[in-house]
């Protein structure tokens, strides 16, 4: 048996949930037929019948009423996956280096913090900046 699919798990979370095929179709954009087919997949990877098709009604079976509870489960964890992944990817979480030289660190000495020297420095000519550091 090949692994499951996420996109086919949706797809059948979304019809149990709506209780047709159409709906489901319309929630996730894609076509009935293209639903149809997911669940379908489903079903043959499986092995068993999932949901029972009385009309345009969609009942779950014994197993669909298991395989539910898995697949809200699965895709709870993969979306709690893809948000903490995101993060990284935003930029929201992530090592932080910062390098300076040691003329930095000597200018505390002489200004108690080297904060505005940073925040000025591309503002200040190098003459200045040398006059400033041998300021007394």
């Amino acid at each position: 048996m090949r692994s499951l699919n996420l996109d086919q798990l949706r797809a059948f979370v979304e019809v149990v949930a709506h209780g047709n095929f159409t709906a489901a179709a319309k929630e996730l954009n894609l076509s009935q037929p293209a639903v149809t087919h997911q669940i379908q997949e489903l079903e043959r990877r499986l092995n068993v019948t999932l949901v029972e098709r009385l009309g345009k009604r969609a009942y779950l079976t014994e197993a669909g009423e298991k395989l539910i509870k898995h697949a809200r489960s699965l895709l709870d964890e993969d979306s709690r996956t893809r948000s903490d992944m995101r993060r990284f990817a935003d930029g929201w979480l992530g090592r932080v280096r910062i390098g300076t030289s040691m003329t930095v660190l000597c200018c505390r000495r002489f200004y108690g913090s080297s904060r505005p020297i940073i925040r000025n420095w591309k503002s200040v000519s190098r003459q200045e900046r040398v006059r400033r550091r041998w300021r007394c």
